[in-house]
């Protein structure tokens, strides 16, 4: 589980071919405009990268979909 505190960002990068399922344990994120609270899950397709930024101290768990 990966945390981050209120006004941290961390940049998720996925390689060509694979995906990512992330979700949020706690806490609120978010990704450009869209918000995500507790229970709310993304998956990233290969050759993406996103930057999430916390609103609030927040947990999140990263899935490598291969």
């Amino acid at each position: 589980m990966a945390s981050l505190q209120s006004g941290q960002s961390h940049e998720f990068g996925v390689h060509s071919g694979q995906s990512a399922h992330l979700h949020i344990a706690h806490g609120a994120l978010r990704l450009d405009s869209q918000h995500l609270w507790d229970g709310d899950a993304l998956t990233i397709e290969g050759g993406t990268d996103v930057v999430l930024v916390a609103d609030s101290d927040s947990g999140l768990m990263a899935f490598d979909l291969a």
